[in-house]
């Protein structure tokens, strides 16, 4: 550390400064200032306009008995790197070590009336000139602000270095315009007391000449050091912020907000001049701010008192994002998570709860991106941020192009909506790839990948059914597999979706699911590729072409002894927010099981029939053909009451469903084999004929079941022995 000599005004290079006493001039830098080279010839310094600086500087420490003082401009070899580095990475200290500081205001115009600073009286009339101390330059500065809060004494002079006050009697009208705590300015080792994003605040309106300054000068203010890289830009102030992350784990440092204009673009707090355009329309951004002057609305932040959890741990990786072990609060109805930061905003309600302060985070192909970047989430509730804490990774920061590429992803995407009665839940939920899917909004982000593959499982309760949904991206123009027919949806990206779904319950779906299963417990990158090949070959016509139209509108019935369910997907596009996507309905129904009049029907349960007397049955009755008909009600409607025995079955939708390979049935047929009614049409596989058997209407899905068939039957009684398995449930063989 270079001081100057108070007395010959040379420079001396003292290596404690903790040894010495000196003062320290802290100012505005002005035209023709002294340098470190030009203090080696002092008949040539003293007519530079600086130099009458350090002379007052010099006198003032003198009348104080002080021999040495430190000026920044001539007492730091700025022709050196090494010395430039050492002096700001010590800056803070050098002046905390001071034993005065004279902080020259040259806009500060002279007063007619003389201060004595050991008068007390002089003290109240010198509070009373400094009226106009805060339109001071001297306060708008960034290097200043820690030559206000470092030094323990501070005095401040005027234009022609006249004393107007000190730092302890001014502390809190500086502390009313400047923002900093009244404590800090008592003693600045409490800083580390005062949360991160608040301590930005300080400097948010502050101003430098170079960029990079505007990080450079908060070091001591965070307590940090780092190497200085004079043209790295707004860069330089990304590694500040990377560095704090270092030395706390106080996430009230990701509590900026961007400003935004009246025109709704982001833009400078206190400079008119607008963004350029690309920063203007950045929609997306990382977890670290761009600038101090993003801080402007973190004044009043603290940290949580009632801390139940302990605070997080967290670290920026080398992938370019911030790993933390936190809990995301999901936004009902929409996309996007709220991360909780663990602090307040300082504004009490009538019962002195405070306002818990939280970010808008968004999910993406590389992590979390942050969203909606001009506000920031407070809500009262201590429980809102309660829940299971999982390991999530957050984009540091995003240019401008990488933001507009994150927009496109989110408008390619596959979204998941489940349809179930009341009495069914979606349980136990996994998706592949976890990192494309959002549980949240259910959907995945599909980008524009031409071979997307992804598989999403979930059990059924209460019986825990399992299914399993694989679905992807198709070329509808390619040739492996080749498209039969136009793409039956819009493409988006020149891609279509395909999707194919399969349970346990379902005999021949069993097989697949082994395959399915072996793939994707492996630990093979490859596997979801591996299953997209065999789901679509098992789709596929002999001569390799696609159904793509049966397979994303297909209906199917599982089911065992106590129930049967049909299940059916559909993709249909539709706009969220503007944004085209496509939506994919699973649809999962109960099947009512009729239990006929007594003589009239049976259940696998039922003895042999035995009629009555008088008992005349009714002519067999020739299955009716599979017609075109109005849309089959929906189970979740109220419907009108058409269970009877003796109703003819409304005209059922054209469904058709490819089978997949064949595979034996498990279950024998509880009577032999017979003919279901419009089996090719609803997806039943056809084995004989049996003409007498009767199907009774379901009263909510439309479909049928085994009731009636006279004993008079060509046939034989149907019902005569041992019943089989799954009552109502057809013969699975191809």
């Amino acid at each position: 550390m270079w001081l100057i000599n108070a007395r010959t005004l040379a420079l001396e290079e003292i290596v404690n400064p903790e040894d010495e006493r000196y003062v320290i001039l802290s100012h505005r830098w002005g035209r023709d200032e002294v340098s470190f080279q030009d203090m080696a010839d002092l008949n040539r310094a003293r007519h530079m306009a600086g130099f009458h600086k350090i002379q007052m500087a010099c006198r003032k420490a003198l009348e104080k008995g002080i021999n040495y003082a430190w000026v920044d401009t001539c007492c730091i070899d700025k022709t050196s790197s090494a010395a430039l580095s050492e002096a700001i990475n010590s800056m803070f200290r050098w002046y905390k070590l001071s034993s005065f500081c004279f902080a020259h205001l040259f806009d500060l115009r002279r007063d007619s009336v003389d201060l004595d600073e050991d008068d007390e009286e002089d003290w109240h009339r010198g509070e009373r000139l400094v009226d106009n101390i805060e339109d001071c330059q001297w306060f708008t500065r960034g290097w200043t602000l820690q030559e206000l809060i470092a030094p323990e004494v501070v005095e401040f002079f005027d234009r022609g270095w006249m004393y107007r006050g000190d730092k302890k009697h001014l502390r809190r009208d500086i502390s009313k315009f400047t923002g900093i705590d009244v404590d800090v300015l008592e003693d600045s080792d409490l800083l580390p007391t005062v949360a991160v994003g608040r301590r930005m605040s300080w400097a948010s309106r502050r101003e430098t000449t170079r960029v990079e300054d505007g990080a450079y000068c908060l070091l001591g203010i965070f307590n940090v050091n780092m190497t200085m890289i004079y043209g790295e830009g707004t860069n330089a102030f990304l590694r500040l912020q990377e560095e704090i992350t270092k030395q706390t784990n106080d996430l009230s440092l990701f509590a900026w907000t961007a400003h935004i204009d009246q025109n709704g673009h982001p833009s400078r707090v206190n400079d008119q001049r607008p963004l350029p355009w690309s920063q203007q329309h950045q929609e997306y951004r990382g977890i670290l701010a761009k600038s101090p002057s993003e801080f402007a609305n973190c004044g009043k932040l603290s940290i949580c008192r009632e801390q139940i959890a302990p605070m997080k741990e967290f670290v920026i990786s080398n992938n370019g994002c911030l790993r933390i072990s936190t809990y995301l609060a999901p936004v009902r109805g929409e996309k996007d998570y709220i991360f909780p930061l663990d602090c307040t905003d300082g504004e009490p309600d009538r019962d002195n709860h405070e306002n818990r302060i939280g970010i808008h985070l968004m999910k993406t192909e590389t992590g979390y991106v942050r969203c909606h970047v001009s506000e920031t989430f407070k809500t009262f509730d201590k429980m809102f941020f309660s829940g299971r804490r999982d390991t999530v990774y957050i984009r540091k920061d995003l240019t401008p192009e990488e933001s507009r590429r994150v927009r496109l992803q989110l408008q390619s995407s596959l979204i998941f909506v489940f349809h179930t009665p009341r009495k069914y839940k979606v349980h136990a939920l996994q998706a592949r790839p976890a990192n494309l899917w959002d549980a949240n909004g259910r959907h995945f982000i599909t980008g524009d990948q031409e071979n997307f593959t992804a598989m999403v499982q979930f059990a059924l309760k209460p019986m825990f059914w399992k299914f399993v949904i694989v679905c992807g991206l198709v070329d509808p123009r390619g040739t492996n597999p080749k498209i039969i027919g136009p793409p039956p949806l819009e493409t988006h990206g020149g891609m279509v979706p395909w999707i194919a779904i399969f349970t346990d319950q379902d005999p021949i779906a069993q097989k697949q699911l082994e395959t399915i299963d072996k793939f994707a417990n492996s630990d093979d990158e490859r596997s979801l590729a591996r299953i997209r090949k065999h789901v679509l070959r098992w789709n596929s016509h002999r001569d390799g072409r696609l159904p793509l139209k049966e397979m994303i509108d297909s209906v199917k019935v599982a089911g065992d002894n106590d129930r049967e369910i049909r299940y059916s997907v559909s993709v249909r596009r539709d706009h969220r927010d503007g944004i085209p996507v496509f939506v994919v309905n699973i649809f999962l129904e109960e099947l009512n099981r009729i239990e006929e009049e007594d003589g009239y029907g049976s259940n696998d349960t039922d003895p042999g029939f035995t009629p009555g007397n008088g008992f005349v049955p009714r002519a067999p009755q020739a299955p009716r053909a599979a017609t075109p008909g109005p849309p089959e009600p929906s189970p979740f409607e109220p419907q009108p009451h058409r269970h009877h025995r003796h109703a003819e079955p409304p005209p059922r939708p054209t469904f058709v469903h490819r089978p997949a390979p064949f595979a034996p049935s498990p279950r024998p047929p509880p009577w032999g084999s017979y003919t279901p009614p419009y089996g090719p049409s609803g997806g039943y596989p056809v084995t004989g004929t049996a003409p007498g058997v009767r199907f009774a209407p379901d009263p909510t899905a439309g479909l049928f079941s085994p009731g009636y068939a006279p004993p008079s039957s060509p046939y034989g009684n149907p019902f005569a022995g041992s019943p089989g398995p799954g009552y109502g449930y057809p013969p699975w063989t191809r």
